[in-house]
This record gives structure tokens, C-alpha cells and sequence, in this order.
């Protein structure tokens, strides 16, 4: 799995690579549909983690070979409404 960490958030690096494990252990579910979306408190800050629903098999050979994942797209997308000059939370 490729991780790709805000510079403005390197020292988080340990619990970011523990997501996964984490997002199943604990947080506050939001919502729930598609997607799944949870709070968790680290350091004081209030954060929101999105766990995307698995593609199916197609999709997911789509995403390995040719596609960005939609996470990878999420934080790109982000990047470039935050330089655009919109609100947008941190990616």
C-alpha cells in the first residue's frame, strides 16, 4: 500500500500507518452507506478518516494498472482546490 503524508503532518507518520487497524478498533462512526466515515481524537485535533468501499474486481485491476486509487484522488483533488484559493480541510 503507498502512503502519501502532508508534510504538515510527519509526525503523525506511525498512526497514519496504522489506520487501517486503527479505523477498525476505534472512532466515531458519522456515517455509513458506500462509504464509511469515522472520527478520531489524536493530539486534540479531531480528525475524519474514509474508508472507501472495496471495488469490485474489475475496479480493482483498474486501479492496480491504469487508475489512480480513489484516495490517491481525494488528496490530489484537494491540493489543487486548497491552490485554487477554496476552503477545503487539510488532505
Amino acid at each position: 500500500m503507498k502512503i502519501i503524508i502532508n508534510p504538515k503532518y510527519n509526525k503523525y507518520t506511525d498512526f497514519i500507518s496504522n489506520i487501517p487497524k486503527i479505523f477498525e478498533e476505534s472512532g466515531q462512526v458519522i456515517y455509513t452507506g458506500r462509504n464509511i466515515l469515522k472520527t478520531i481524537q489524536i493530539d486534540n485535533i479531531k480528525i475524519v478518516i474514509k474508508s472507501f468501499q472495496r471495488p469490485n474486481l474489475i475496479n480493482r485491476i483498474i486501479y492496480t494498472f491504469i487508475r489512480k486509487s480513489k484516495a490517491e484522488r481525494s488528496y490530489l483533488y484537494s491540493l489543487k482546490i486548497l491552490s485554487k484559493g477554496f476552503i477545503t480541510p487539510d488532505p
